[in-house]
């Protein structure tokens, strides 16, 4: 079908774009800015772009359970070698703490009635109406939790320069960004809608991170510029997706009418 040849040449579009993008990862260029590791910006943007679309892969697909566990960790392996060299030190493990984090909030989504479906398996009318930004009470109480944990979090690191600590933050950032994408690009409404949230989110984390991390100047600058091309290339490969027909869809809950 036209849309899984789509899917199958994004795969190979990532493969080939991690292999290349960690190649040219151990250039260094030679500017009047400082910024010699610049090179790095891409690739570490592609392995965690595709850190998040194999975690939705393991946590939608159809394949049996063996073979989704053989992709996630054959997947984490590849990752993590595509991390530079000289990143590895502080980074080891970033992609990999991603996939876990993501495939278990995935695999909860799913299990609390959320599918992954195409629209051919499903009838149109079912489907509620497309909605805009629409926040409801719990929502905005998990919000507020989470805000007050990203706070501590904030508190306890402040100056810390421990990759154990502070490598998991990152992570999280990065699971943050990824989930708020599938929502935003996956789900009933525009991605035009909700796409702008994405964009300022990222950003917005990759500061936090810079800041409690006690990044240097050239730090705030790749940590800022990773965030923004993340969310670049991880909207627009769900956009691929979305346009083979798959969307996020909450499995509809059986009434019954009393006459």
């Amino acid at each position: 079908m036209p849309g899984d040849r789509r899917l199958q040449i994004l795969a190979v579009g990532h493969l080939a774009l991690g292999v290349v993008t960690s190649v040219l990862a151990h250039v260094e260029l030679r500017t009047p800015y400082g910024l010699r590791h610049l090179p790095e910006v891409p690739s570490f943007a592609s392995a965690l772009c595709q850190a998040l679309l194999l975690s939705l892969w393991v946590a939608v697909s159809q394949a049996s359970p063996w073979m989704r566990l053989a992709g996630l960790l054959g997947g984490a392996v590849y990752l993590e070698a595509l991390v530079p060299a000289d990143l590895r030190r502080e980074f080891l493990g970033i992609s990999t703490i991603t996939i876990i984090v993501t495939t278990a909030t995935l695999l909860v989504v799913r299990w609390l009635g959320v599918r992954f479906r195409r629209q051919d398996d499903f009838s149109q009318s079912a489907q509620p109406e497309p909605e805009g930004l629409k926040f409801s009470i719990r929502g905005l109480m998990i919000f507020t939790a989470v805000v007050a944990l990203i706070c501590a979090v904030a508190k306890a690191l402040e100056g810390s320069r421990n990759p154990i600590v502070f490598v998991p933050v990152w992570a999280l950032c990065f699971v943050a960004v990824g989930l708020i994408s599938l929502w935003a690009v996956l789900g009933d409404a525009h991605p035009l809608r909700r796409g702008p949230v994405v964009f300022v989110l990222s950003p917005m984390l990759g500061a936090f991170f810079a800041f409690t991390a006690g990044a240097h100047q050239a730090g705030w600058i790749y940590i800022l510029l990773i965030m923004l091309l993340y969310p670049v290339a991880l909207v627009g490969s769900l956009l691929v997706v979305r346009s083979c027909g798959y969307r996020l869809v909450r499995r509809p809950v059986a009434s019954t009418k009393i006459e």
